[in-house]
């Protein structure tokens, strides 16, 4: 209609590089944790022929938890936050170990705790060697 007088609309304000990297810093966690709990569930068969059960279980648990724990430290600006983000991280995994037997009924499995405990140490320990100026 051409006599309605338009108002522009507010311009939204833009955000900064500094909002824009926070964002991300917690967006790439939520959607690792998210496929890691998913993935954790998917059926057994599909597991074997992934190879994730066999020969390379043990090293494929050490590998995505070494992971969860450097995107752990990654979204921490502390050290702190880096022991708290890291404490959350095994008890995540302690939690999907439990789940996993309660829902398959398989026996718990305490070595792929001890295994995934020790990626998420060693993440913190390439951590706090890569920050060692930051503090508590």
């Amino acid at each position: 209609m051409p006599w309605k007088i338009r108002h522009p609309r507010p311009e939204l304000p833009l955000r900064n590089p500094m909002q824009k990297r926070r964002a991300s810093r917690f967006l790439l966690p939520a959607v690792w944790f998210a496929l890691l709990g998913v993935g954790s569930f998917i059926p057994f068969a599909w597991k074997l022929h992934l190879h994730i059960h066999g020969p390379l279980h043990l090293p494929a648990h050490f590998l995505v938890f070494l992971i969860s724990g450097l995107v752990a430290c990654g979204a921490a600006s502390s050290q702190k936050q880096r022991i708290a983000a890291c404490a959350a991280v095994i008890v995540y995994a302690c939690a999907i170990e439990i789940l996993e037997a309660r829902v398959f009924g398989n026996s718990l499995e305490w070595i792929d705790m001890l295994v995934d405990a020790s990626a998420v140490i060693l993440a913190y320990v390439w951590q706090a060697f890569r920050h060692p100026q930051e503090g508590f």
